[in-house]
């Protein structure tokens, strides 16, 4: 992919066009992409062995999220110390 700005845009319109409940039509969409860019998309879409490593990042970065959570809690807990 090229054009960042692109996705960036068309992020914008499907986000909006979620949060007001509007349809986006498909062909709309592929005005933001050249015909390489369109079938790239695709391909990364339907690739089985890509959807795979997809699912398979996913899990490292929530796993590894999960622990740098854990550890900034862990580092920021206030102890109580109780003067008698």
């Amino acid at each position: 992919m090229r054009n960042f700005k692109n996705i960036l845009e068309l992020s914008k319109k499907i986000a909006s066009a979620i949060l007001n409940k509007v349809d986006v039509e498909p062909k709309d969409l592929l005005n933001y992409f050249n015909e390489e860019d369109s079938k790239e998309i695709l391909n990364n879409l339907v690739d089985d062995a890509k959807l795979k490593d997809h699912r398979l990042l996913r899990k490292k970065v929530e796993k590894t999220k999960r622990k740098s959570w854990e550890t900034i809690e862990g580092k920021t807990k206030t102890k109580v110390y109780y003067l008698n």
